[in-house]
């Protein structure tokens, strides 16, 4: 006879080594420049918009508690009449000049871009070293026709699209731009000087208790794996900062790692453009030059959690520049006391530097104690702009992303604070939520290459957790937004399951041999599905499904329905082996009578049922009158509930679990007594 043997989790801790840094050394490509700059061209027709009413200013805002920097503002027909010229190679040429006044900076959004091998591009007007950005070709830098540009600065940029056809028309639209009104990028001054644009807000930028990076070079290394970044909002830009984070094997898949609260959709994640080296030249010195900043356009949402659920996002950049860090991390929580340091953009100025330690829990409302770290500022502070940026360990290992700091009281500034703290969200928190990719198990390749229809790679009987994004209308979430998992030869079933913590919540599963679901038409094509009207959904692939299972990748989508708040979920996907029966056992690791075994569980975010190889058996002899099987948990405060079935596995079905046998008390420490007399 043989006894499966499981156990039902809810709290645990786990111990993870450090990971440390890695320099990023990509490959070089020679810019072309504009074609304004390599041949002589007429003027291009000007067309200017409207100034910035006071009214438009108090109406374009973006989420509360974030840094806002410009107001997204129309365009019409009539703002982008351009003019076609004829270049001395033959090609047609379309320019305009477009000037919003008082911007510091201007984005332009564009909508069905298919340029093919035509390139638009962008010229600053602005200042002694001018830049061009481009070329912009193809469908876009998504690759779906629809991005937001780089920033050029000043109020006036010259756009330029050359094309590779005769007919002269634009293969794209511009539906909109951002008017950076404050706290853009600024070159060549000193860091005393860096100001605002003229028009917009009068607050000012790095505090003068802040402390200039270069003015610690031990430092100088890890600094270069933080970066300032901007992104699109609501009806704005806004700012924020963020780590390039490193994976176990240095794969350079250019993971970056910030707070919740900035960015929380893939959609917000799209219009990122990151600043890597925006920084003084020498310590308190005078302001980088255009050339040296590296920057990098685009990023798509991978993973994250709430504001109460430790403030983190996830995101994958599209590129970073050559030679930046991408930061060691450790997953185990930091010591009371441990000193930290953090490298972070105060109100989007030059890279600051800030020492201190971990402290006492400060309680707030909307971030759980058990989910933040309170770190006590010895020197130097942050302010807006900071948030999501990381603190390090004595190490140099990341270990918390910036989610906020008390408000000073009127009058007074951060500066003022005695003492000065901020709620960091905890790393060791977010990692069981990015540990799939962070350890590449998610199929990243050097250099970032990553395949963006793969989706992330889950493990056989490894519970993950997934928080979907608040939704406007039904979204599936696919291809790189999804998950697969591996089946190996000789495998005879696999079984997924959905196991929603979201009250209400109406998720649907669907599954598809070697391609991601897709939607045509309006209906989600899968090979299997599982739709009902509840957050919990199981899938079940065996011999005798239709089609049959086959070893290879399984591809796995969620369709969400819920619109209008955030959705936490648990994905399990389990493979059943040769030769383990019904219940696919031969993953389970065998139990002696008498002989006790230690184990660990990992940290957990919700309720897990360890099944699979995180599971254990135990045959029973002929003759034997009784088995009794106790657990005895040493974690304090720790509830595991403990269950056992007769020639199959536990499992769960609609949020139920299957078993014989349990003893599921509110303790760590379980019993389960079986003999003849038992039911």
């Amino acid at each position: 006879m043989r006894f499966i043997l499981l156990a039902f989790v809810t709290t645990s801790l786990f111990a993870q080594r450090g990971v440390p840094s890695a320099v990023f050394h990509g490959p070089q490509k020679a810019q072309q420049g504009a074609p304004g700059q390599r041949q002589t061209l007429r003027a291009a027709p000007e067309r200017w918009l409207a100034p910035v009413t006071a009214a438009e200013r108090e109406a374009k805002r973006v989420r509360p508690g974030l840094t806002q920097i410009g107001i997204h503002r129309g365009v019409t027909a009539a703002d982008l009449e351009g003019g076609w010229q004829t270049a001395r190679d033959g090609s047609s040429i379309w320019r305009l000049v477009l000037r919003s006044p008082g911007a510091a900076a201007m984005r332009l959004h564009l909508e069905n871009f298919h340029a093919g091998a035509g390139e638009l591009w962008l010229t600053e007007l602005h200042g002694d070293q001018p830049q061009s950005f481009g070329p912009y070709s193809g469908d876009g830098i998504h690759g779906d026709g629809e991005f937001w540009t780089n920033a050029a600065l000043g109020e006036a940029v010259l756009i330029e699209f050359q094309s590779n056809s005769r007919f002269r028309s634009l293969p794209f639209r511009i539906s909109e731009i951002s008017h950076l009104t404050d706290l853009a990028i600024q070159l060549g001054k000193p860091s005393a000087d860096m100001g605002l644009a003229k028009t917009g807000d009068s607050r000012a930028a790095a505090l003068a208790c802040n402390i200039d990076v270069n003015c610690r070079p031990e430092y100088a290394e890890l600094a270069r794996a933080v970066a300032r970044i901007s992104f699109e909002t609501g009806d704005g830009g806004a700012l924020c900062s963020g780590t390039v984070v490193n994976t176990r094997n240095s794969s350079f898949v250019p993971y970056f790692l910030t707070a919740a609260h900035c960015i929380s959709t893939d959609a917000e994640a799209r219009t990122v453009e990151a600043f890597f080296l925006y920084q003084s030249q020498s310590c308190n010195g005078p302001a980088p030059t255009a050339a040296s900043i590296g920057r990098a356009l685009g990023a798509r949402y991978m993973a994250g959690s709430s504001l109460e659920g430790g403030d983190f996002t996830l995101l994958r950049l599209n590129s970073v520049p050559d030679g930046t860090i991408f930061a060691g991390w450790n997953a185990d929580e930091l010591a009371g006391g441990a000193a930290v340091t953090g490298i972070h953009h105060p109100s989007g100025d030059l890279k600051k530097i800030s020492f201190g330690s971990r402290g006492d829990t400060v309680n707030t409302r909307g971030r759980p104690a058990q989910n933040f770290y309170t770190i006590n500022w010895r020197e130097g502070v942050t302010q807006g702009g900071s948030s999501g940026s990381g603190i390090f360990n004595d190490q140099n290992q990341l270990a918390g992303m910036l989610s906020g700091g008390p408000r000073p009281p009127t009058g007074q500034t951060e500066c003022d604070l005695r003492p000065a703290f901020d709620w960091y969200g905890r790393f060791d928190v977010a990692f069981p939520q990015i540990r799939t990719l962070l350890e590449d198990r998610a199929g990243g390749t050097p250099g970032g290459a990553t395949n963006p229809a793969a989706g992330a790679v889950i493990t056989s009987g490894t519970p993950l957790r997934v928080t979907l994004p608040s939704i406007s209308t039904s979204t599936l979430f696919s291809g790189s937004q999804g998950y697969r998992v591996q089946v190996p030869e000789g495998a005879t079933e696999l079984e997924i399951n959905l196991v929603t913590t979201t009250a209400n919540a109406d998720l649907d599963l669907f599954v598809s041999f070697e391609s991601a679901p897709v939607l045509e038409s309006g209906r989600i094509r899968s090979d299997y599905n599982s739709i009902t009207n509840s957050g919990n959904e199981r899938i079940v692939i065996n011999a005798q499904s239709s089609p049959p299972l086959r070893a290879g990748t399984y591809y796995i989508a969620i369709a969400s329905f819920t619109t209008g708040r955030e959705i936490v979920t648990t994905l399990t996907a389990r493979v059943g082996a040769a030769g383990s029966g019904s219940g696919g056992t031969s993953e389970t690791t065998q139990l002696t009578s008498g002989v006790s075994r230690n184990f660990s569980l990992p940290a957990v975010t919700a309720g897990t049922l360890f099944r699979g190889s995180s599971a254990y058996r135990i045959d029973v002899p002929a003759g034997a009158t009784q088995l009794q099987i106790r657990v005895n948990t040493v974690t304090a405060n720790a509830d595991v509930d403990l269950y056992a079935r007769f020639g199959a596995e536990v499992v769960t079905e609609n949020s139920r679990v299957v078993t014989d046998h349990r003893s599921d008390s509110d303790g760590g420490n379980e019993t389960i007594t079986i003999t003849a007399q038992s039911t």
